[in-house]
């Protein structure tokens, strides 16, 4: 049987949107499956029905996951991040690498980047089965997260339960993302916040630990739930919701596999690329969006984020009646 491994260390959204790959190699070779991820997405990809072995990497760790995977036997590579360094690391893992990535990163620049723009970032992370099959299909596969065990169920049901859940609508909202320049001021957030607890709903907002007092600095009645859970228990919770409003984040993708409706507040990044495909998307209409930067050269900063308004997202949930 073939081993092969696919080397995604990007962010936690970037592996979300590429675990469709992993179940169309499945349904089309006959081949065991390892992803080599970041630590920080391993979660997404434990206990993965498509995933037969994850290899959590780190500099510090290099040498160990290396002599694990010499030691899985795995002969091929798929460089999904396109980055040179992940050629590199297949070749020293003993593998052959299938495609080859050239992506360099210097600060916020990337240099020979092979990226698709364009295209749906999962459609293009599904595609790359053709190194595989070049006859292959490209489904259109909604992405999927590992399960979570026993303890994760009845940790969500009795949250449930606690927060009356059942018996009200449940409003999601990611309220920070890692590049600054993605996010929205807190006093938007505020806004919105009025709004919600006037339909008599609370909302909960997910995150990271470091979030929390971020969130905290948010005026209105809200739960604060950063950090409180995995990003396998984020998708079990997300069914439970009626709606998610969001930034571009990881969290957000994490949500899509629950198949929720979801508002998504767009600055500098495509999306084309980046949003889900079933997302509602308010996004500036301003020359330089999306420029797709990591940091933010305008005049006014995160102009493209300042200028949507509450009044915007509010309109567009009155209007889908989400909250009826």
């Amino acid at each position: 049987m073939r081993k092969i491994l696919v080397i995604n260390r990007l962010g936690i959204g970037d592996v979300v949107l590429s675990t469709p790959l992993a179940q169309v190699i499945k349904e089309t070779v006959s081949t065991q499956v390892g992803f080599m991820v970041a630590q920080k997405a391993v979660d997404v990809v434990t206990n993965h029905p498509y995933i037969d072995e994850v290899f959590s990497y780190h500099r510090s760790s290099k040498k160990m996951i290396l002599q694990q995977i010499k030691d899985k036997s795995y002969t091929e590579a798929l460089i999904l991040d396109e980055r040179l360094t992940s050629t590199l690391l297949a070749w020293q893992a003993g593998c052959k690498a299938i495609n080859k990535g050239f992506e360099i990163s210097i600060g916020a620049k990337r240099l020979f980047s092979g990226k698709q723009l364009n295209e749906r970032a999962d459609l293009h992370y599904t595609s790359y089965i053709r190194y595989l099959d070049k006859h292959a299909d490209v489904p259109e596969y909604l992405p999927t997260m590992g399960c979570i065990d026993t303890a994760g169920e009845e940790k969500i049901n009795t949250w449930i339960y606690k927060n009356n859940v059942a018996a009200k609508k449940l409003v999601l909202v990611t309220a920070r993302g890692l590049s600054d320049n993605k996010n929205w001021p807190p006093e938007h957030f505020t806004a919105l916040n009025d709004y919600l607890n006037k339909q008599g709903i609370v909302p909960v907002y997910l995150g990271a630990k470091q979030d929390a007092d971020y969130i905290e600095s948010i005026s209105g009645t809200k739960i604060n739930a950063a950090g409180d859970f995995s990003l396998r228990e984020v998708v079990v919770l997300a069914k439970y919701a009626s709606l998610c409003i969001t930034l571009c984040t990881g969290t957000m993708h994490i949500i899509t596999a629950a198949n929720i409706p979801i508002i998504a507040l767009y600055g500098p990044t495509s999306p084309l690329r980046w949003a889900p495909k079933h997302a509602d998307v308010l996004q500036a209409d301003l020359p330089c969006v999306p420029c797709e930067r990591l940091d933010c050269t305008n005049t006014v900063y995160k102009q493209c984020m300042q200028i949507i308004t509450p009044q915007q997202v509010i309109a567009k949930i009155e209007a889908e009646g989400w909250l009826k």
